[in-house]
């Protein structure tokens, strides 16, 4: 059913790397937080700090500006990525002290996947549909298996 391209590895394992990104990011801005007083305001740095390197990079790569008509074109949803982020990076501040980074990481894995297989099965936010099986199912319940390990042992 799912045909596999030579260069899918490459992104997987991208994948993979950046997101050994998250558990570093999440004690940084933990760390942020015992100095400014809250993670809200860690977070503000991160997401400034993010937008320097974003702007600054746009310029050195002379990327185009969007016309005004292609960013009211944009469906209203594709508007709201910048509050799930900052949910994540102030969450993730504050609760990698109370659960440990691995549990952190493992139950924001969970989430994802749980979204994720509704989000493939149905092909929401322009995706590519992937018909829910009991594969992916079971790759699900596996991973709230671990994180119900990882907390209870």
């Amino acid at each position: 059913n799912h045909e596999r391209k030579p260069m899918q590895g490459s992104y997987v394992l991208l994948a993979i790397l950046i997101g050994m990104i998250i558990p570093v990011q999440a004690g940084v801005n933990a760390t942020l937080t015992k100095f400014l007083g809250t993670p809200v305001q860690a977070a503000v740095v991160n997401f400034t700090v993010g937008l320097l390197a974003l702007v600054s990079i746009a310029l050195i790569l002379r990327l185009p500006w969007p016309a005004a008509g292609t960013l009211s074109a944009a469906p209203w949803w594709a508007w709201i990525g910048g509050l799930g982020g900052a949910m994540l990076v102030t969450a993730s501040a504050f609760l990698i002290h109370k659960i440990g980074a691995l549990a952190l990481i493992v139950a924001l894995l969970a989430g994802q996947m749980t979204l994720s297989i509704l989000i493939d099965h149905f092909g929401w936010l322009g995706t590519p549909q992937q018909s829910l099986n009991m594969w992916r199912v079971l790759g699900v319940v596996l991973v709230l298996a671990g994180l119900y390990l990882i907390r209870r042992f």
